[in-house]
């Protein structure tokens, strides 16, 4: 075999072992996109049952607060509160359905 021939299969097998590892990071890259995407939609979700749990913890203090000043602004409020609770239930709900369920 001659030099010129050893250079050339060298050449080919260092452009050949460049485009393998070329195809593998593509791979990576892309599987890579896809997990941030998932984690973007788990984080919302977190973030809207975060939301949710908020209410209800303010709507239960505004209750304990009613029933015990029996104060007619704190019924206000309640009413208020508890009429929200709802919306921003079916909000979560809308925005995972938009998802196609559970996100996965």
């Amino acid at each position: 075999m001659t030099i010129s021939k050893r250079l050339h299969y060298g050449f080919g097998s260092i452009v050949a072992v460049v485009l393998v590892l070329f195809v593998v990071n593509t791979g990576v890259v892309l599987r890579q996109r896809s997990v941030n995407r998932l984690g973007a939609v788990a984080l919302e979700s977190v973030q809207t049952l975060e939301a949710v749990q908020l209410k209800m913890m303010l709507t239960r203090l505004t209750l304990r607060d009613y029933l015990l000043t029996g104060d007619s602004r704190q019924r206000d409020e309640l009413t208020k509160e508890s009429s929200e609770l709802p919306k921003r239930a079916n909000l979560s709900r809308a925005s995972s359905a938009g998802r196609g369920g559970d996100g996965y």
